[in-house]
């Protein structure tokens, strides 16, 4: 009752005058005390009507799950579409056919990109709900590969890729797995308790970085690369820019300055960072180094 009071801006009248009118159209509806309504099994709701603007979304969210095509989601998703396809009226049916002529997906060649496993998301996603300790074998970014058990808590987008939220039964302490780093995995079938205190909730506690951590950095921006960053600065903490002479004054918030020196330092004399002085350090080390390596080479 609640979710449905809040879901649409109702009151609770509302509801319960909306639940009636439904009943009294002859609509099997039940009701559970302390659990809420339900409709009764074995009942058959008419076919759904979408408008325009939600079949679109669906069907954009078709392209959008493109790079997980051949996975078991992917391959999910598009058995849901056509059921829900099979059911629209002919015009609908015309409309997304249409839009989907209409729409491409590209996807640009990355010999380095890491593939996730075509059927890890889903067996991921069971072994969440049934909160089942799994066993990974996980490949670090310094390549060295570990194995360890953990207890999934939820599936987290970073970027554009996907990691797994969990708590490490080898580190005892909450970390943090990208899916494509995933080689091998299976399922203990044991069950970890709810009652342990592992929770998502918590694991975004303790992982939100405190305001202390954050470093903010004033950089310029040549003109000439502006364009050439708009898809990457917010990875580096962007809050804000303005126009200034010859380009633009952009203000980072981040807490990890080493990894906004190396992606800065990428463009050259055309990206300048004005402060604070422990990043232009930083920077400097960097430059030292790569001057070192190819007066040796």
């Amino acid at each position: 009752m609640v979710e449905i009071m809040k879901r649409f801006s109702v009151s609770e009248r509302t509801v319960f005058r909306d639940l009636s009118a439904l009943q009294e159209a002859g609509i099997p509806i039940g009701h559970d005390p302390g659990k809420g309504y339900f409709i009764v099994p074995g009942y058959l709701l008419p076919p759904v009507l979408f408008s325009h603007e939600e079949s679109a979304a669906l069907v954009s969210a078709g392209f959008f799950l493109k790079e997980w095509g051949n996975t078991s989601t992917g391959r999910a998703y598009q058995s849901a579409l056509e059921k829900i396809k099979s059911v629209l009226k002919q015009k609908e049916k015309e409309f997304i056919s249409s839009l989907e002529q209409q729409m491409g997906y590209i996807q640009w060649p990355d010999v380095t990109a890491l593939h996730p496993d075509p059927d890890i998301f889903l067996f991921l996603q069971q072994a969440i709900v049934r909160r089942h300790v799994l066993t990974l074998s996980y490949c670090r970014m310094d390549e060295k590969k570990t194995r360890r058990d953990v207890e999934p808590l939820g599936l987290i987008m970073i970027g554009e890729s996907w990691y797994l939220a969990a708590w490490c039964r080898l580190r005892r302490d909450y970390r943090i797995f990208k899916i494509e780093r995933i080689k091998a995995y299976s399922d203990t079938n044991v069950t970890f308790p709810s009652e342990n205190g592992h929770s998502l909730a918590e694991f975004y506690e303790v992982a939100k970085p405190d305001n202390k951590s954050f470093v903010t950095i004033k950089a310029f921006i040549s003109s000439r690369i502006v364009p050439h960053i708009e898809s990457s600065k917010r990875y580096y903490g962007w809050q804000s820019e303005k126009e200034v002479n010859g380009g633009k004054e952009m203000t980072f918030k981040t807490y990890a300055p080493d990894a906004f020196c190396r992606w800065i330092i990428a463009w050259g004399s055309s990206a300048k960072v004005l402060e604070p002085a422990s990043v232009k350090d930083c920077l400097k080390v960097l430059a030292g180094e790569i001057r070192e390596y190819y007066e040796k080479h």
